[in-house]
């Protein structure tokens, strides 16, 4: 993966305007490497980068697309966390969802995958879920060499598990401010691991990060509706496309669930 492991640069205008020579620089210390990617989450969002899938197949038709699908109510939670944590939700949670378009649209998975369904054919795309990943891991990262053509016993050099809840690092304005210094991404690029690790965990306010996190999520009777009515069908049209019951994700959360 190429550091930063979400450069955004097909979803982002001023990024892409950089040329493609400035993204292959991202991969320059993987040029021996058989596989090599990255991970932005803003290229599955059509409704905020409508390029970015045309982009993609146009640069790179060849491409191998891995998209990973996490039980719809659990992803909402957790992405309302994310933005709490990143001082970029104010909002209670069922007013969030509600009032924001984005938590809805980005969880239109069959909407978002089938952009990228236009470009690539079938055997480029590689669906997985969350939950199967928990389960057995080891089994769903061989599925990922075989797709990508690797060897399936690869195993990660750090297999620690990454932004968990209690461990990850809010974004707070004055992070925000030392990123946009010139010369930053590169300063950042050659500090050691546990040097970013403890300077952003000052920086970030973790005490903020554990509040955010161990909040309990009230599911209201109207949230609830609207989140069927919004997504449970689509959900379930998505499930049965690629192998899985329709009743994989039921829709009934616990009366207080904690993510």
């Amino acid at each position: 993966m190429c550091d930063p492991k979400e450069p955004g640069f097909f979803a982002e205008d001023h990024k892409f305007a950089r040329g493609m020579g400035w993204y292959e620089s991202l991969f320059k210390k993987a040029i021996s490497s058989k596989a090599i990617g990255e991970g932005t989450v803003n290229y599955s969002k059509f409704h905020a980068y409508p390029q970015a899938a045309s982009r993609i197949a146009a640069a790179i038709p060849d491409a191998r697309l891995i998209y990973l699908a996490r039980e719809p109510l659990g992803r909402l939670v957790s992405e309302w966390k994310y933005r709490r944590l990143h001082s970029e939700e104010d909002r209670p949670f069922d007013r969030a969802i509600m009032q924001e378009p984005d938590y809805i649209e980005t969880t239109r998975y069959l909407t978002q995958l089938g952009v990228f369904q236009k470009y690539f054919p079938e055997k480029q795309i590689l669906v997985l879920f969350t939950e199967d990943m928990h389960q057995d891991l080891q089994a769903t990262l061989r599925r990922c060499c075989q797709f990508l053509g690797i060897d399936t016993d690869f195993a990660p050099d750090d297999d620690e598990p990454q932004n968990v809840g209690h461990t990850a690092v809010g974004t707070t304005p004055m992070i925000r401010r030392i990123r946009k210094i010139p010369g930053f991404e590169l300063i950042r690029s050659v500090l050691p691991k546990e040097v970013k690790t403890k300077g952003f965990s000052f920086l970030g306010q973790r005490e903020k990060n554990i509040l955010a996190h161990q909040q309990k999520i009230e599911w209201n009777p109207e949230l609830v509706r609207f989140v069927r009515q919004q997504l449970q069908e689509e959900s379930q049209s998505f499930l049965d496309q690629w192998g899985k019951p329709k009743d994989f994700w039921n829709f009934i959360p616990d009366a207080s669930p904690v993510y």
